[in-house]
C-alpha cells in the first residue's frame, strides 16, 4: 500500500513538472516564454537533439542559423525586442532559432554580463563604461528596443542567467574577443555544464588555444589563407572558422579541404532586408558550402532554407 503512494505521488510530481514546462503568457507584449529544461551535459533531449560539440565534429548538410544578438526583428513587424536580452533569448527559443549570438563583457565587480558596447549608453537608460559600473548599479537599468529609444521592461542579463535559460532549448555563441577573459567566461559555461553547446568567438590565436586545450569550443575570425596556415602551423585547429561571404574563395576552400567548418555573417546591421534581397548574400553563401550563418533575420532565414532542404 506504501509503494503505491508513493508511486501515485511521484506520478502526481511528474505531471506538475511537466505543466510547469509549458508555455506561460508574460505580461510584456504577449511574450511566450518557456521554463529553462534541467539535464546534465551529454544526455539526450530526444531522439533528433544533439549537441553542438557532436554537430561540430561531424557531417550534416543542415545550415544552422544563428540569432544576432538574439530574435529582435521579424520582416513587417519591426523592431520589437531589445538585443542580447532575456527577452531576445526566449523570443529565440520559442521560435526554434538553432543558436544565440551574445556579447560578454564584465562589471567592475567581475560579473559577466550581456552587452555589446564598451559602454551602456546606446542600448540601455543609463550612461557610463560598463567595466567602471558595479553590477549593483548595471542591474537597474533598463534595455531599450533594438534601434529604438523605446524602453523595455528587460534589464541587463548576466551570463550565468543566459546560460541557466539556454541549457537543453539553444545553443549559444559567446563574442568575448577584445571583450572578456577568456579564462573566466570559460570557467562560467563549465560551471553551468555547457560546454558542449557553446562556441567562443575570439581573435587572438592565444585565446583560441587556451580553450582548445582546456575543453572550450573556440570559433576565431579567419579572412585569409595566411591566417589559417598560421593556425594550422601552430597546431591550434578549432572545429570552426568565422570568415566573410565573399564567395567561393582561398581560404573557404582551404578550411573546407582541412575538414573546419564555416561560419559567415548575413544580413546583419544593415537595412537591407533578405526579401527585398531576393536572399542573394544567403545564396553564395550556400553555393560556398557554409555550415553556420549569423543574422538579424534568423525566422525568415530558417522559412528559407526549409524550401532549399537546407533545415
Amino acid at each position: 500500500m506504501n509503494h503505491t503512494i508513493v508511486k501515485t505521488f511521484r506520478l502526481l510530481s511528474l505531471t506538475l513538472g511537466l505543466v510547469a514546462l509549458s508555455t506561460r503568457l508574460s505580461g510584456q507584449s504577449g511574450l511566450l516564454l518557456y521554463e529553462p529544461f534541467k539535464y546534465q551535459e551529454g544526455t539526450s533531449l530526444g531522439t533528433n537533439y544533439r549537441t553542438l560539440r557532436s554537430v561540430l565534429s561531424g557531417t550534416s548538410d543542415t545550415v544552422f542559423v544563428v540569432a544576432h544578438r538574439g530574435l529582435h526583428i521579424i520582416v513587417g513587424n519591426g523592431n520589437y525586442a531589445a538585443e542580447n536580452s532575456m527577452s531576445a533569448l526566449r523570443l529565440a527559443i520559442q521560435n526554434k532559432i538553432d543558436m544565440m549570438e551574445c556579447d560578454i563583457r564584465p562589471t567592475s565587480d567581475g560579473v559577466l554580463v550581456l552587452m555589446h558596447d564598451a559602454t551602456v549608453d546606446r542600448t540601455t537608460n543609463g550612461t557610463g563604461t560598463l567595466s567602471a559600473m558595479p553590477y549593483s548599479e548595471v542591474r537597474k537599468l533598463k534595455l531599450k528596443k533594438y534601434g529604438s529609444s523605446t524602453l523595455t521592461t528587460d534589464t541587463v542579463p548576466t551570463l550565468d542567467q543566459i546560460l541557466k535559460e539556454a541549457r537543453g532549448q539553444i545553443y549559444l555563441n559567446l563574442d568575448i574577443d577584445q571583450k572578456s577573459d577568456a579564462a573566466a567566461v570559460l570557467a562560467a559555461v563549465k560551471n553551468a555544464r555547457m560546454t558542449d553547446n557553446v562556441m567562443f568567438f575570439v581573435s587572438a590565436r592565444s585565446d583560441a588555444a587556451y580553450l582548445l586545450n582546456n575543453g572550450g569550443m573556440p570559433m576565431p575570425s579567419c579572412y585569409s589563407v595566411s591566417s589559417y596556415n598560421t593556425y594550422i602551423k601552430n597546431n591550434v585547429k578549432p572545429y570552426i572558422f568565422q570568415t566573410d561571404n565573399a564567395g567561393v574563395n582561398e581560404e573557404w576552400v582551404s578550411m573546407k579541404n582541412g575538414g573546419m567548418k564555416i561560419y559567415t555573417n548575413n544580413y546583419l546591421l544593415t537595412s537591407t532586408d533578405p526579401v527585398t534581397d531576393a536572399w542573394s548574400e544567403l545564396e553564395t553563401a550556400l553555393a560556398s558550402g557554409v555550415n553556420f550563418v549569423q543574422t538579424d533575420y534568423p525566422v525568415e532565414m530558417i522559412n528559407y532554407l526549409k524550401t532549399k532542404n537546407k533545415h
